[in-house]
Parts: C-alpha cells; structure tokens; sequence
C-alpha cells in the first residue's frame, strides 16, 4: 500500500467517521443555538459520540494522532459555539483554549506526558491523563461549566431553574473552581510554549555566532 493509500485509509477510519459526524451535528446544532431543546439534543449527542468513538479506535485498533487532534478540535469548536453565544467576554475564554491547543500539540499527540519539570499544579492536573480528582475537575470544568451556564442562560423545554437556583449556584461555583485551575495550566502551557520558542531563537543565534567565529578563525589561520 503506497503512502497517499495509507492517508486516505486513516481518513476514513471508523472513529474518524465518527469525529467527521460529530462536527455536522454541531454544525447544525448551532442553526438552533437559540433553541436550547434542540441545541442540546445535538451538542449532547456529538460529545456522547466522544466517548464512543475511543471506544471503537481501542476495539477495532484504529488509534490515531489524526484522531486524537480531531476529537480535540471537536471538541474547542462546540465549546466555541456555546461560549461566544454566551457572552461577548467570552472571546478571553476561547483566545486561550485555543492558545493551549495550538501550544500543546505542537508537542504531538504524546503532548500530555512531554512536559518537563512542570508545576505542581500542572503536574497534579495531567497525571495519569488527567485521570486523578484534580484532573477530573479540571476537566469537568472545561466541558460542563459553559453548557450549565447556557442552560442557567436559556433553560430547555420551559424547564424552571429559579426554585433550583441555590443548587445550580453551587454546581456552576465548583465547575468555576475547575475551569479557574484549567486557564492555570493553559496559561502555563502557553508562556512554557513561549519560552521554548525563545531558548530555541537564542541557541540558534548562538549556533551562527560559534560558526561565524570558527570561519574567523580559520581564515585567520589560513
């Protein structure tokens, strides 16, 4: 099998197909933004197939990177969509989300375990894949606090959360405290991306600066 033959088969690969559904029905669920029932129903179901599509990669052993960086970009574009409807401050919350995403997998797709001498927090947040307390809130956080705050915004089916108010507080208080830890390491990832840019501009300078004086030296000799 030649290499353009391999691409087109990790495109077409079975959890692929899957991402490849999940963004039209968010493509379509931002046609009815404003109706929250029918928003939810095809937001819901896109980040229900999330799960399933890691599922099908693992049983029918389709794992990508492809893969990896597409269920990611699904994802940042359903949160976009809510985020941005959300309020018009919001544009802060997705400039860095998308910040992190280009900072951290210019790494590859092993980029959770490619940092070095990271934070503690950082350190907590990513162990074992971000399957640790610190880590599940965080990631909670990030995908469940901008759906609670549109549904607190636009509640579905005529739903009344005013006589629920205290408990939604409280559940949208601890999905702040998360999403807060989240913008930490994304933050984090990005000024580390930053400075990895620089080193890598400074040992290059460095690198022109020893050749020009090897060339120095050597014509001075000769």
């Amino acid at each position: 099998m030649n290499a353009a033959a391999s691409n087109r088969s990790i495109y077409l690969y079975v959890p692929n197909i899957i991402g490849y559904v999940r963004l039209l029905l968010l493509a379509i669920g931002w046609l009815y933004i404003n109706q929250s029932s029918v928003f939810l129903v095809l937001y819901s179901t896109s980040a229900s197939l999330d799960f399933f599509d890691g599922y099908v990669a693992r049983r029918l052993k389709q794992v990508s990177s492809f893969g990896a960086w597409l269920d990611v970009i699904t994802d940042n574009i359903g949160r976009t969509m809510i985020w941005t409807h959300i309020t018009q401050w919001s544009w802060m919350i997705v400039a860095l989300e998308w910040s992190s995403f280009v900072c951290t997998h210019c790494r590859g797709s092993n980029w959770k375990t490619s940092f070095e001498k990271a934070p503690w927090l950082v350190t907590k947040v990513m162990d074992n894949g971000f399957y640790t307390p610190l880590g599940i809130l965080v990631i909670t956080g990030l995908h469940v606090l901008p759906v609670s705050l549109y549904i607190w915004q636009d509640p579905p089916y005529g739903l009344e959360l005013g006589r629920y108010y205290l408990l939604m507080y409280c559940i949208i208080a601890v999905l702040s405290v998360g999403r807060a830890i989240c913008a930490t390491v994304e933050l984090w990832t990005v000024f580390e991306h930053a400075h990895q840019l620089v080193s890598y501009d400074l040992d290059q300078e460095l690198s022109s600066l020893t050749d020009d004086l090897e060339k120095s030296r050597h014509n001075s000799t000769s």
